[in-house]
């Protein structure tokens, strides 16, 4: 107590039913329910993906400079002036539009995935922007001397028959599509598979590429040779697409023989990292602006400092 007056030790109330809604490619708008307190709410804490990215003095938010097509997650908590700070909120989850084709990944898988082809092709798609077919088949390729004669595991693979002069190759192009990657709650992740290149010398190549917007693709691994006739692993990082989505694909093309049948099988997606929930010390880059219905405003560029009391909010903007 000081000069008669009991200091505010009382918390507000925790902001509930947390909401995101005008979604677009780069901006949304936050809502909840007002937090009560004995004094009066001073103002609203804003977190993106566990870090703070600003202070508003109203329950509605208008949150700027995302990135199209990625996924977000946001909590807020009020504060009083006396510096008093409520739990968080529920979580609102949130993909903005553009990107990949549309909202981050429809329908697409996460980390955990794995496909072996042992009941069919799963989520992977065939191109119609190639010359041939990846087929699906097991016990051996009917072309001698090359190809595998077992999945890698199980039975079923996925392999590319490569004769016929002018239908199989010389330079014929097969392409097989992934499923859509939610990598939204990752900072790192690997992309796993088995291979079988048994044949002639000149086989041609098999890359595996990635797009973030299916039109644009980057080869982040490939292999050209006879490398002998067993099953190979080999394991891709995704750590570029952290954060994001993204979709992958092998990328086949024959060579000058028959004698190149390639495969693939035992495919799996793996990730560590990840966040936990929001902190003082747990901030993320790049730069927002929140924007309330009021005209007050505040700039956030990698914010780190704890915001009560006065600092609640820069004034009208």
């Amino acid at each position: 107590m000081v000069g008669g007056n009991t200091a505010d030790t009382q918390a507000p109330s925790n902001p509930a039913n947390l909401a995101a809604s005008n979604i677009a490619d780069t901006t949304l708008t936050l809502n909840w329910n007002a937090s009560t307190d004995n004094v009066g709410v001073t103002g609203y804490e804003v977190f993106l993906d566990g870090g703070s990215i600003g202070t508003v003095a109203t329950n509605t938010a208008n949150v700027t400079g995302l990135v199209a097509g990625t996924s977000y997650s946001f909590q807020v908590r009020a504060f009083d002036a006396a510096g008093n700070n409520s739990g968080f909120s529920n979580t609102a989850n949130a993909t903005t539009t553009g990107g990949g084709g549309g909202g981050g990944c429809t329908n697409g898988v996460a980390v955990g995935y794995s496909e072996s082809f042992e009941t069919s092709i799963g989520a992977w798609t065939q191109s119609t922007a190639d010359d041939i077919n990846w087929t699906r088949d097991a016990s051996g390729t009917p072309s001698s001397n090359t190809g595998p004669t077992s999945g890698s595991p199980g039975s079923f693979y996925m392999y590319v028959e490569a004769s016929g002069n002018g239908t199989g190759y010389p330079n014929k192009q097969a392409i097989l599509n992934s499923p859509c990657i939610d990598l939204s709650g990752e900072t790192a992740a690997t992309f796993s598979f088995n291979y079988h290149m048994f044949g002639a010398s000149d086989m041609g190549s098999i890359a595996l590429e990635a797009s973030t917007d299916g039109t644009t693709w980057t080869s982040i691994w490939s292999a050209t040779g006879n490398k002998g006739n067993q099953w190979n692993s080999e394991s891709v990082s995704l750590d570029a697409y952290a954060g994001s989505s993204v979709q992958l694909r092998f990328n086949r093309v024959t060579g000058s023989t028959w004698q190149a049948d390639i495969a693939i099988d035992g495919i799996s997606v793996t990730a560590g990292g990840g966040g936990g929930g929001p902190s003082k010390s747990s901030t993320p880059s790049g730069a927002w602006t929140l924007t309330m219905t009021s005209g007050w405003k505040r700039s956030i560029s990698s914010i780190s400092h704890w915001v009560s009391g006065s600092e609640a909010a820069d004034g009208p903007g």
